[in-house]
């Protein structure tokens, strides 16, 4: 027996929504499913666009609303939708335009033509489209989807909840795809959890940016972190001096 499958706007929209984010979860360990997570991520971005403009007034979602047989006629693209939305007042700035055109891109070229990306970026517009739409939602007085999304996306939602917390979110997952099955570390400088990777000898945050690496007190010799070291300045050659907590102490007794 057939069965009929149906979803309405809203819930088409959070169906790609959900799927997405699944892919983005899963792209991590391997970079070739960001390209259905881009797929499935501006199918959300459009089917958002499109259901913001069906509640100013369902007849607008059509190219054509003055047609006689509206069901028939095409809907609208998500650049006359947004332009749509900004006509009614909700204010939606350059940036997030920008971001909306990121992902058209990119998506076109999935579809239509070869294509190549970097992860990092990726992740990025991911990132940036999720919050712009939740932006839109809320500048137009309507109730945030977020309650309705599947755990795996709610959580995500709730890793890039404020500017801060999306870079921390996207220097953790950097630094998973730059440990090659090394262990993730702790900043010592900035003090994130999993955000500093070890590479040639030299500890790098994915947040702060910061290089942290072994050097040796010229008193003792002991060997310690540079930011736990005290630095002295620079011999004549222009090497550096440092020394450990306890060989500084010595020195200022003295």
């Amino acid at each position: 027996m057939s069965v009929i499958y149906e979803l309405d706007l809203f819930h088409n929209m959070l169906d790609s929504l959900n799927e997405s984010i699944s892919y983005y979860k899963k792209a991590i360990d391997d970079e070739s499913k960001y390209k259905f997570c881009i797929i499935l991520l501006s199918h959300f971005m459009e089917l958002s666009l499109k259901y913001l403009v069906e509640k100013q007034n369902p007849i607008l979602v059509y190219e054509k609303p003055y047609s006689e047989k509206l069901i028939k006629e095409k809907t609208i693209t998500w650049g006359q939708a947004l332009q749509i939305l900004r006509n009614c007042k909700i204010e939606i700035d350059e940036n997030i335009k920008k971001h909306f055109n990121e992902l058209a891109l990119l998506r076109n070229d999935i579809i239509h033509y070869k294509f190549s990306y970097e992860t990092e970026n990726i992740r990025n517009i991911v990132v940036n489209i999720v919050t712009d739409v939740r932006s839109i939602f809320i500048k137009a007085q309507l109730d945030d989807f977020y309650i309705k999304t599947t755990e795996e996306t709610q959580a995500l939602l709730n890793e890039i909840k404020d500017e801060y917390s999306r870079e921390l979110h996207l220097a953790q997952a950097n630094a998973i795809e730059n440990a090659n099955g090394e262990e993730i570390l702790d900043c010592d400088i900035c003090g994130e959890e999993k955000t500093v990777n070890l590479i040639d000898g030299v500890f790098h945050c994915n947040f702060c940016n910061e290089d942290n690496s072994y050097v040796d007190c010229v008193r003792c010799g002991v060997s310690i972190l540079e930011s736990e070291s005290i630095h002295y300045g620079e011999t004549e050659d222009g090497d550096p001096i440092y020394l450990c907590e306890y060989c500084d102490g010595v020195v200022n007794d003295d």
